[in-house]
């Protein structure tokens, strides 16, 4: 009996069964994180959780940033992209007082309906049509 590395086992896997790990990485993650944040809600501060949540997720992207560094930085629009860092920034640190402020539930909800408020917002703001089906969509899955 050989034993293989890790990664030459979860490549031969089907593309559907890497996505669904993925997935429930994905929601560990967020659980941990979000569980992390409301206990230690009561000792520090939001914008400081907020550091410590991209630093760590700044050290999970390094290895490829180093990897690919001409890509890593390749932009034709680079104040539009440091817009959006500054708003991504802004959002956790807004996402992770409502953890440490209200009930896990009721934030975790909110998290959930953040599609919602982005399609009117993209329909206002952006003056954008949405397309019948990916808003049905929408709009149906935040009934059930």
């Amino acid at each position: 009996m050989t034993l293989t590395a890790p990664g030459a086992a979860f490549r031969r896997l089907a593309p559907n069964v890497q996505g669904a790990i993925w997935m429930l990485a994905s929601g560990l993650a967020w659980t941990v994180m979000a569980s992390l944040v409301k206990h230690l809600g009561t000792h520090y501060p939001a914008p400081l959780e907020t550091f410590y949540r991209q630093a760590v997720g700044f050290a999970v992207v390094l290895p490829l940033i180093i990897k690919r560094r001409s890509a890593a930085f390749a932009t034709t629009k680079p104040k539009i992209l440091i817009f959006r860092g500054l708003l991504a920034v802004f959002s956790i640190n807004l996402s992770i007082y409502a953890y440490q402020k209200i009930p896990l539930a009721d934030a975790n909800v909110l998290s959930f309906s953040r599609t919602l408020f982005l399609t009117l917002l993209a329909i206002f703001v952006l003056r954008r049509r949405p397309e019948p089906c990916g808003s049905a969509r929408c709009w149906r899955g935040s009934r059930a």
